[in-house]
Formats: C-alpha cells, structure tokens, sequence
C-alpha cells in the first residue's frame, strides 16, 4: 500500500517532531511531577529493604514502579506471576520467564536477577537509578499517550525496537506490534492465523534488521503516524486534536506535559 502524505496527515507528522524535539525537557518534568516524584523518592528509599521477591510484591508501591519501569504497570495485580517470575530468573529454560510469551517479563527477571545475586542488585545505586529512570520515562510515555496514544505507540517503539531480535517479540508486545500492524497495513484477520505464520508474513515484510541503518525507524514510525491518520476519524469524539485540548484543559488528569508542548501540538492539530 502506497501513502500519500496529505495536508490531513500533516498534524500527526509535526506532533512526532515537536515530540521529538522537546522529549528530553518533557522526561524531566514529568519525573518533577509531585505524584510521580513522590513514588521515586519512596522508591529509592525502600528498594534497598527488599530481601526477596515476595517482599517486593508485597509492597505495592515499590512494585507499581517495578512494573511500570518495564512496560507491566497493568499486572499490578498478578502478584503471585510476578513473584513466581522473579523467584525462577531466566537461567533455566523452564523458567516461567522464559515461558511467558511476553518478552517484557524476561526483561525484568534478567535485569533484577534474584536467582544469581539475591537481592544484591536492590543496593547498587546505578540499577535503582536505572529502575527509576525507566519508570520515568514511562510516565513521560503516558503522559503522551493521555493526548494521542498514537503518538505514544511511535515514542514507545522508538525506543524498543532496536534491542528487538525476532518477530515474535513484536508479537506479543501490543504496543509494538500496533505501530508493525498499521505501517505494513496488515488486516484485522491477521492476528487469527497462527502465531508462526505470522512470524513468516512479517518477516517477508520487513527485516528487523533494517532498524538498524539510519533513518530507517523514524520513515517506519512516519509510515504508521500517516496511515493511522488517514484512518482515524479526525472530527470524532476520541480525536488527537479533542484529546489534546483536553489533556490540556485538564492537566491534572495526565502527569504534566508542559503547557508549551500542548499548545505546540494543539498547533499541529490547528486549534491553536
């Protein structure tokens, strides 16, 4: 499918580049925001008290900003997976890590390593901080997303698509794989077929390893925000320029995206 990028297309186009070029600004004041600060700040002062994983998952807070760090705030509640995940490590193929079809939880097992060094990675000042730094950007994420979740999908797989290795992680992460169905123009009837023949249709469709070479990601990105536009109802109750003017109308609603960036994007959108 051929896309012809249009005046009607062009909002979702320069709200990726205002995004882009007041991303780094934006992180930071998210993370200055008092709910989120508040959650950083108890984060790192009780991290370092955890023993096992059935004391973190028995925290609620240190957990919510385990989870939201790797992109599973929406399992706050599968507590008894959660600990089952940590408590079993990767090392072994069985792991439930391993058999989760989700590559985020590996992640998270890998990273927190529990069944190699105990707790001991819980009092390294640079893993809290890279703990905390995730979990940042993934408010700066929401944030985004409670104005255009298209435009959170882009920042979401900018961000993940380079440690990416093979289709079958694309498919079981729903944030990438909505930015791959909408850029390739798949069907909604392609996630009916089997789970290895669509491995083979995305890898006839595209190469993961094209990530790789400059420029290739962004076109891609640009590719999804243009057909995503040419398909979503602009007028409608649920468009990114009412979405916008809301999340500013109602900042507190979101984690503060500045008043500067809204308007910037409200600007794309042609209501400013």
């Amino acid at each position: 499918m051929t896309v012809s990028v249009g005046a009607s297309l062009l909002p979702s186009l320069a709200g990726w580049q205002v995004l882009n070029r007041t991303a780094e600004a934006e992180k930071a004041r998210v993370m200055t925001q008092p709910q989120v600060a508040r959650e950083i700040e108890y984060f790192k002062a009780n991290i370092g008290k955890v023993q096992t994983p059935a004391d973190l998952v028995k925290d609620r807070r240190l957990l919510a900003v385990a989870l939201e760090a790797y992109g599973l705030g929406a399992d706050i509640n599968a507590q008894a997976r959660v600990r089952k995940v940590l408590e079993q490590g990767t090392l072994d193929p069985k792991a439930l890590a391993n058999q989760l079809i989700d590559p985020r939880y590996k992640e998270m097992a890998k990273d927190f390593a529990f069944d190699i060094t105990a707790n001991l990675q819980l009092q390294d000042p640079k893993f809290v901080q890279s703990v905390v730094d995730r979990y940042g950007v993934a408010k700066f994420e929401s944030a985004v997303g409670d104005g255009n979740e298209a435009l959170r999908n882009a920042m979401y797989f900018q961000r993940k698509i380079g440690s990416i290795t093979n289709w079958y992680d694309v498919l079981a992460d729903k944030g990438l794989f909505a930015v791959a169905k909408t850029a390739l123009s798949l069907p909604d009837s392609f996630s009916t077929l089997d789970v290895d023949r669509q491995n083979e249709i995305l890898q006839s469709k595209f190469k993961l390893e094209n990530f790789k070479k400059p420029g290739e990601t962004d076109a891609f990105i640009k590719r999804y925000l243009a057909i995503n536009a040419a398909t979503t109802t602009q007028a409608g109750p649920t468009s990114p320029a009412l979405q916008l003017l809301t999340a500013m109308n109602a900042p507190q609603q979101s984690f503060g995206l500045s008043t500067e960036t809204l308007t910037a994007l409200l600007a794309t959108q042609g209501l400013r």
